[in-house]
């Protein structure tokens, strides 16, 4: 890849036709390295599992099955609301995977470059351990998300004074630390004495042009169509959707347009969703889909009339950049961000790519725009200036941070 010899090592993968990314891995090495034998069936067995046991023990009969799945549920939430053995914070079972990335790396070679990705942790801990031990030459740690002060992930008390110290060690030792965002890369400096660079999440413009031509929604009821893809997880419910669409269904005048709607939500943890719809009553218009393939999320994005971009300004997350944001942007359909003001990150790469509208927390805003949607029946237009999808190409940032690294070692 650009006359470098590239292996991207990574623990194994599911293989799920219905979620494959079926991406190409030509001209570089992917190899998948397991936790160890022990913990590789300990691992696969818990995520396998997990998700059965806790939907289906509620349902059997008896009280103590019944209190039995409860408390699992309770349990395996609290686990993920604190992002422990779930990729993100300390405790993790990838802590053990770190050790087979090094003994793998130290078998081949010493490695000119490393670039560790948050999450989870432990891909920094491999990258410091090979820097110590002299196998690699010079480090790159990438934050996709801030680690520490992760806004959704807290993590544990017990432990999280642990995980200051783990940060702010590969935060000293890295050559170059990358995030996603101006304001991360500023919160990430404070803690750093090296350099910050900011390489945003993008898009690869190829995986929309080998996409079938056809309306993926060809063949279905004729609807105006609002499409999330992605996961949701605190912050990023879709409640004051539900609140406007409950809002005009009161409304006699304007309920009878509602017949014309379809929400699309695909994805992981879409299950989170259901108290809301209840709560709300909404459950007519809103379609749940689960995980699709990556070519059919995409499909999805060009075809709806508009797309669903969920964010929560309050806690400090106003520098969150995500990947799905710039796949928004390149999909030429508007976006809709709500929980998203103009002066956030996300809201201000919405409003100069003038691809969509930013809401906040208006929901009388929200409802009028829905209206004015479900009345007209047609997809809103949008063209996104050339140069600002041209700055946000996975190659464009590759690039820039291959400048980057160059100057860094020809200064040394």
């Amino acid at each position: 890849m650009a006359g470098h010899e590239v292996c991207v090592v990574t623990t194994p993968k599911t293989r799920n036709t219905s979620q494959a990314m079926h991406m190409s891995t030509q001209g570089f090495e992917v190899v998948e390295l397991g936790y160890g034998k022990v913990l590789d069936k300990l691992v696969k067995s818990y995520k396998g599992k997990q998700s059965d046991i806790a939907q289906s023990m509620p349902q059997k009969k008896g009280a103590l099955k019944k209190m039995v799945g409860w408390l699992f549920k309770q349990l395996d939430q609290y686990r993920i609301s604190k992002g422990i053995f779930h990729f993100r914070r300390f405790p993790d079972f990838s802590s053990y995977w770190s050790k087979q990335v090094v003994r793998f790396a130290m078998s081949r070679q010493k490695w000119d470059l490393v670039v560790s990705t948050y999450g989870p942790y432990t891909t920094h801990a491999a990258a410091y351990q090979l820097i110590k031990n002299g196998t690699a030459g010079f480090w790159v740690a990438d934050f996709r998300d801030l680690w520490t002060d992760d806004h959704i992930f807290k993590g544990l008390a017990v432990t999280r004074w642990y995980e200051h110290i783990l940060e702010r060690r590969y935060l000293a030792t890295a050559d170059l630390v990358v995030t996603v965002s101006d304001p991360l890369a500023a919160v990430l400096s404070k803690k750093s004495c090296n350099e910050v660079l900011t390489i945003e999440n993008g898009y690869d413009p190829s995986d929309l042009q080998s996409l079938p031509a056809a309306n993926i929604f060809a063949g279905r009821p004729n609807k105006v169509r609002i499409v999330y893809t992605g996961s949701l997880y605190p912050g990023k419910y879709p409640d004051l959707l539900f609140q406007a669409i409950s809002n005009l269904a009161a409304d006699g005048q304007a309920a009878d347009c509602l017949d014309r709607l379809e929400v699309v939500f695909v994805g992981g943890n879409i299950h989170v969703m259901e108290p809301l719809v209840e709560k709300y009553g909404v459950s007519r218009w809103v379609l749940s889909e689960g995980f699709v393939s990556r070519e059919d999320s995409l499909r999805m994005q060009r075809d709806a009339h508009v797309l669903l971009f969920l964010e929560n300004n309050d806690g400090g997350v106003e520098g969150i950049l995500t990947g799905k944001l710039f796949e928004y942007l390149s999909s030429g359909t508007s976006i809709w961000a709500v929980g998203v003001d103009e002066k956030s990150s996300p809201g201000q790469v919405i409003m100069e790519a003038q691809a969509g509208m930013c809401f906040g927390k208006d929901v009388m805003a929200l409802q009028i725009q829905l209206l004015q949607l479900l009345q007209n029946q047609v997809k809103p237009s949008i063209s996104v200036p050339r140069e600002l999808l041209y700055r946000f190409q996975r190659q464009t940032l590759a690039n820039k941070l291959m400048d980057r690294i160059v100057e860094l070692r020809s200064a040394d």
